[in-house]
């Protein structure tokens, strides 16, 4: 091997543990690895039909859930994509982004809340994006 052979491998030595660590320092490395998301959501109460949209952000990695209901008692439902596959896959599927859509039925009564979960793939962080407690208007029934 000549000089200038050695010359190259020994940059790249050095250059390459470099750019691995500045790219999992901007997230471009590892995009599940910048941490939990940073997703706002709107919450609609239609009778026993609770919709979720997603107004800002983007979930790309872990799973997402909407636990709704109280105590004990609040069911849990995997935020299922367009396209019918539940967001429950570690982020090797559907990003869940702006004006995305979830809707679902559930039996809530006043004082129940719907939370919208969010867990690392590696399970080991969580967070609640978003929390809304149900208030007597929004599940009384339609007059008529």
């Amino acid at each position: 091997m000549n000089d200038r052979a050695k010359a190259v491998l020994a940059l790249l030595a050095l250059l390459l543990p470099a750019a691995l660590l500045w790219g999992f320092v901007v997230g471009v490395a590892d995009p599940g690895a910048s941490g939990e998301p940073t997703a706002t959501y709107e919450i609609r109460y239609e009778g026993e039909t609770v919709a979720l949209t997603q107004t800002s952000g983007r979930v790309r990695a872990g799973t997402l859930v909407v636990l709704a209901g109280s105590g004990g008692t609040a069911s849990r439902q995997v935020w299922v994509a367009p396209n019918g596959t539940g967001y429950d896959n570690g982020g090797r599927g559907h990003p869940v982004r702006p004006g995305d859509q979830f809707v679902f039925l559930a039996d809530l009564s006043p004082g129940d809340t719907v939370r919208v979960v969010w867990t690392s793939a590696d399970g080991e962080d969580r967070a609640v994006l978003t929390e809304s407690t149900v208030d007597p208007a929004t599940t009384a029934s339609p007059a008529g």
